[in-house]
């Protein structure tokens, strides 16, 4: 069983598009390409660098860029690419941390724009805060796991969930997590009945001795 420390908050761009230069890839020397598929690569690296740097300082932080494509009614082998269109997608635990992302990431696209004749149209970021966890709750289920000896983990939760919003309103929040073998939102989810009954026994023990 896994016992939620924090629901990851987000800040995303759902549209995000760089633009350089449409030109035959044989015919334009390295420095005068306005590669918008290079440029973009680039700063995906430098956000991946800040990744490991978060993971070697122990911060919280994942990013994913879920989309990348060029324009198929223009692209071809021999084209160095004026268009890439991609999102983007950074989660933490830190709200604030999350803010200070979303102006690294808009310094880091000038950077890459002026060095390399390109523009990034950003657009807006979305946000998403994190969700806290009640630390009430969460002692008790602790103090559950020990009284049933369940094996469980503290685990914060990538995934944005609806108790988020609860956590958000002032509702006193917690999440039991039950672990699957492949993954959860896919068709090979494996998720064994003993798991869920574990779960299920420690959620019904902190709700018989909070009641009592």
């Amino acid at each position: 069983v896994g016992l939620v420390t924090g629901i990851r908050g987000n800040r995303r761009l759902p549209h995000a598009r760089c633009v350089g230069e449409y030109s035959h890839c044989g015919g334009v020397p390295r420095s005068h390409r306005r590669d918008a598929v290079v440029a973009t690569v680039e700063l995906v690296g430098a956000l991946d660098d800040i990744w490991n740097e978060c993971e070697e300082a122990g911060r919280d932080f994942a990013f994913t860029v879920g989309k990348f494509y060029t324009n198929d009614a223009r692209h071809a082998m021999t084209k160095i690419a004026g268009e890439v269109r991609f999102s983007l997608d950074m989660r933490s635990l830190d709200g604030e941390f999350l803010d200070s992302m979303t102006a690294r990431v808009r310094e880091l696209a000038a950077e890459i724009a002026q060095r390399r004749d390109v523009n990034f149209e950003l657009g807006d970021f979305t946000r998403a805060d994190p969700g806290t966890m009640d630390p009430a709750i969460k002692s008790g289920m602790l103090d559950g796991v020990d009284a049933l000896s369940i094996p469980a983990i503290e685990i914060a939760s990538g995934a944005s969930h609806d108790a988020a919003a609860f956590a958000a309103a002032g509702v006193r929040t917690h999440m039991l997590f039950i672990r699957n073998a492949n993954g959860s939102h896919n068709p090979d989810e494996d998720m064994k009945i003993s798991d869920f009954m574990a779960a299920t026994r420690l959620l019904a023990w902190w709700l018989a001795n909070r009641a009592a």
